[in-house]
């Protein structure tokens, strides 16, 4: 059920990539094209420097995370111990965020 979901963002205009991983940055599940390793490392690493600036500024907790350029990438917290990323080249990042707050739920019950 779980990756039928990724697929699903997978299907979204850009989107090549869709993976989940835990706090401890380990992969917990992912789906995209044949061949391409998903970058939970440099993930996990981006997660973990933002969430140092975030508690630095005393801003609150760190919730998502909106990567813009040739390679775009939105990073959003399901659950405290649960991270998705979706990346990939072109597409709207306002709909690929549209869709993970319709699939949030289900995803934090099944992962």
């Amino acid at each position: 059920m779980l990756h039928r979901v990724l697929t699903g963002f997978c299907s979204l205009p850009g989107v090549e990539q869709a993976f989940l991983f835990d706090n401890l940055g380990c992969l917990v599940a992912s789906v995209g094209n044949a061949g391409e390793i998903p970058s939970a490392d440099a993930a996990d690493s981006l997660v973990k420097s933002c969430q140092m600036v975030t508690e630095a500024a005393s801003a609150g907790t760190l919730e998502e995370i909106w990567c813009e350029g040739s390679k775009r990438m939105i990073i959003d917290r399901i659950r405290s111990d649960l991270v998705l990323v979706l990346e990939g080249e072109g597409g709207q990042l306002a709909r690929w965020r549209h869709s993970i707050d319709r699939d949030r739920a289900l995803i934090a019950e099944i992962a």
